[in-house]
């Protein structure tokens, strides 16, 4: 009699020890949408392409990259951008894959949201947070647990999106990096932050100074990639889409 071979299901990754208070707020951006896990494919990996190569830029260049990018960013004031966001796990040969939309409006603004593989929308007005879930084919508000973490993360990607880094350089060792366009690559100070993320990567286009991909590393293999694509500066934003009690829709929902 043949005994049935034992099916193991992929588990969600462990949510995040709290080490303290903004360690666990960057770390969340990791498991913000973790999309639901599914079953590492059996195929063969392809090899990965040869990584760009990345120097370090002088002094001088850096203050000249930083004046450009101020100057270029001072115009914008409102953005919108679609993104692609993988979470890689060591335990999984295939990515974990998400898509969605960012929109951005001054002075600080921010909505990021999930189209598929479900609905699930994050906005921040006036230092305030509300999530939604698209539960049944409405829009419904969700319970936040820790909206101070949330805020902070929030206010991290506004604070990138404007090129501003007087923040960021508290709390990481900050190295601008030039190759194909530009690089900043944020590593923690601190113990505790070391224990949640060890680098945050941050590509930026040479010509527009706006960024065109995040990476979070953590410790070991684990990492998170968002990319972006098909940003439009300046266009019309419905202020709807920022209302923290019955947000516009932004796309046309992919799911229900």
């Amino acid at each position: 009699m043949k005994t049935k071979p034992t099916r193991i299901r992929p588990a969600r990754p462990p949510a995040p020890a709290r080490t303290g208070a903004f360690s666990c707020a960057l770390f969340g951006l990791l498991l913000l949408f973790p999309g639901p896990p599914r079953a590492a494919q059996q195929e063969e990996e392809k090899p990965a392409p040869a990584p760009p190569l990345w120097s370090p830029l002088t002094p001088e260049e850096e203050d000249a990259f930083l004046k450009k990018m101020a100057e270029t960013l001072r115009e914008m004031q409102t953005l919108r951008a679609e993104f692609v966001q993988e979470r890689h796990i060591a335990l999984f040969l295939a990515p974990l894959e998400a898509k969605g939309v960012c929109c951005f409006a001054k002075p600080a603004s921010l909505r990021w949201e999930l189209t598929e593989p479900y609905v699930s929308i994050l906005i921040l007005k006036e230092g305030k947070v509300a999530k939604f879930d698209l539960v049944e084919g409405k829009l419904r508000r969700m319970s936040l647990g820790a909206e101070d973490l949330l805020r902070e993360v929030l206010g991290q990607i506004v604070e990138w999106i404007k090129g501003d880094f007087s923040r960021a350089r508290e709390l990481y060792d900050l190295e601008f990096q030039k190759g194909e366009g530009f690089r900043v690559v944020m590593q923690p100070r601190s113990a505790e932050l070391k224990k949640a993320i060890t680098a945050v990567e941050l590509t930026i286009d040479a010509a527009t100074c706006r960024a065109t991909k995040v990476v979070v590393r953590e410790p070991g293999e684990d990492f998170l990639e968002i990319r972006f694509s098909k940003d439009e500066v300046n266009v019309r934003l419905d202020e709807k889409l920022f209302d923290l009690e019955e947000p516009g829709a932004a796309t046309p929902p992919a799911n229900g």
